[in-house]
């Protein structure tokens, strides 16, 4: 199984995209979602601020689509 975890801006909008396009089943609704696709379990949250051990740091969705994660292939 491989996990692949999302930061959206609109956790819902996206959720809907891979379940109603994609065909995935939702696993947890709400924030985070988890959606099941194939041997892929797809972790869908919203950014956040910083917090008391991290003041440094922000999750946030990228600016620049380009600069998202890297897509993963596997083949059979």
């Amino acid at each position: 199984m491989l996990g692949n975890f999302i930061v959206s801006d609109d956790v819902e909008r996206s959720r809907r995209f891979y379940t109603e396009v994609l065909g995935g089943t939702t696993i947890f609704d709400g924030v985070p979602t988890v959606v099941a696709l194939s041997n892929t379990w797809i972790v869908i949250n919203a950014g956040g601020g910083p917090t008391d051990d991290k003041p440094t740091v922000t999750l946030e969705t990228p600016r620049d689509p380009a600069e998202g994660p890297p897509s993963v292939c596997a083949g059979r």
